[in-house]
């Protein structure tokens, strides 16, 4: 069953993540990337729609704190992803969620991707609902199947198929997740990622 969700996934999901994550390498400016990181947009400079919660104020902070922050010590993803938690999650409005998908957004421009799984909001609910109680999760520590996918699409599928995911089994009926929801530039389930 798993498969049926990985194959579905890659069908129905995939390219639209690659697409929102190409808009955001060079030879798009550092400044216009910081910009809609900060903002939560995409090109076409709209709000991605799971981050609609996340107010002006907050991401007028977030956008000065991330003006001010030197990148260049930046080796990897892991490295990325920790020292935006340490600057961003502080500010009022901000949570994990949001500073994965920053960490996300700026690594297509650094071409730093991750290396593991990291759990927030959905991808948390979807990881537990496989038996998993960690904060983070190594590929290895994930069913077979999954040990094969780019991290940043395990995460992605841990979210949209969450409620396919019951005590560790595996439940999936594709007519449940219609392909029109968008969800952090991907097309994702009609819910909160």
């Amino acid at each position: 069953m798993l498969e049926k969700i990985i194959e579905h996934y890659k069908t129905q999901y995939q390219l639209n993540l690659e697409s929102e994550l190409a808009d955001f390498m060079p030879p798009s400016s550092f400044s216009d990337v910081i910009s809609r990181v900060a903002y939560c947009n995409g090109k076409d400079e709209k709000k991605f729609p799971h981050q609609y919660r996340i107010t002006k104020q907050t991401c007028d902070e977030s956008h000065r704190v991330l003006k001010k922050m030197s990148f260049d010590n930046i080796k990897d993803f892991e490295s990325l992803y920790e020292f935006l938690k340490k600057n961003l999650l502080p500010i009022h409005g901000v949570g994990k969620l949001y500073v994965y998908d920053a960490a996300l957004r700026l690594g297509a421009y650094f071409s730093q991707e991750p290396t593991k799984i990291y759990l927030h909001a959905g991808t948390l609910k979807g990881a537990r609902n496989l038996n998993t109680s960690k904060d983070s999760l190594n590929i290895q520590d994930l069913p077979l199947h999954l040990q094969t996918i780019n991290p940043k699409f395990v995460e992605a599928i841990l979210c949209i198929y969450k409620d396919s995911f019951q005590n560790g089994e595996v439940m999936f009926d594709p007519l449940s997740y219609p392909s029109t929801k968008r969800c952090s530039g991907t097309l994702r389930r009609d819910s909160r990622c």
